[in-house]
């Protein structure tokens, strides 16, 4: 009887967070989300003026997040990039 070829199960790596980089999604998380609650109370009514200060302060935190994010992944880079490589070779 044939035995059936096993493939070998590869351990997946994770990239791990610190504290204060969990502490910052979070962040970005909340900047986000008020981001989106300040364009959704948007209804019209108000002058060009209130309208233009919402969309303002709703792209100054969409910035923001974009910025921490960046930072994040950016000290995350080797570590993800390494774990990529080895997914490649295998």
């Amino acid at each position: 009887m044939a035995k059936a070829k096993t493939t070998p199960v590869q351990e997946e790596k994770l990239i791990t967070l610190t504290r204060e980089q969990f502490s910052k999604l979070v962040e970005i998380y909340s900047m986000l989300d008020n981001a989106s609650d300040r364009l959704d109370n948007i209804d019209g009514d108000e002058n060009a003026f209130t309208i233009g200060k919402q969309v303002g302060d709703a792209c100054s935190d969409i910035i923001s997040a974009y910025n921490d994010l960046g930072d994040i992944i950016d000290d995350k880079r080797d570590e993800i990039m390494s774990s990529f490589e080895d997914l490649d070779e295998n």
